[in-house]
């Protein structure tokens, strides 16, 4: 069993997941001010702009789902370099969870740059995350799901979660 990541269909060929556990929504790291007026995969792909990942990065799928092309899209192996291509303007903006992208400015004071929310409806539903087990592991996952069932979404679930983060936002859409 690991801890929880996205699902996907190619982590699905590897393991077997548990029902999700929480919902994040894309968002994106872009220059103060964003002065390429970025607020969605469309925007990026409607405006020629470049799109700063890490590589292996489930928003990969999502930007090119939304019409992003793929020379477009520049992949780095940290986030730190993807921060610095966009801080630099190799890149017009950098995209990951909206979660994580807040999280980064607001505690790692990342000066000159804001995070913002993506606002694709062709993201609806938000991807999931979910535990990971071996495909062989069926009994196990079948009574973790039976745990998360009465425990996801419940008081102390969301009292939880709060610490890192996480609000209604995440774990409404897996309720």
């Amino acid at each position: 069993m690991n801890t929880p990541l996205f699902v996907s269909a190619e982590r699905q060929g590897i393991v077997s997941f548990s029902r999700p556990v929480w919902a994040l929504m894309d968002g994106f790291i872009v220059p103060a001010g964003n002065p390429n007026n970025i607020t969605s995969y469309s925007t990026i792909a409607n405006g020629q702009h470049r799109l700063a990942l890490v590589g292996g990065q489930i928003q990969r799928n999502s930007a090119l789902a939304a019409s992003v092309r793929a020379e477009q899209i520049i992949e780095f192996p940290t986030q730190h370099e993807a921060l610095k291509a966009v801080r630099d303007g190799r890149a017009d903006a950098y995209a990951s969870t909206a979660l994580g992208n807040r999280t980064i400015v607001e505690q790692c004071g990342h000066d000159g740059l804001v995070s913002i929310d993506a606002q694709d409806g062709s993201l609806r539903p938000p991807p999931v995350g979910a535990f990971s087990f071996a495909h062989t592991s069926v009994e196990l996952r079948r009574k973790f799901d039976e745990f998360l069932t009465d425990y996801v979404g419940s008081r102390e679930h969301r009292e939880c979660m709060l610490q890192y983060g996480l609000t209604g936002t995440e774990i409404d859409p897996v309720t």
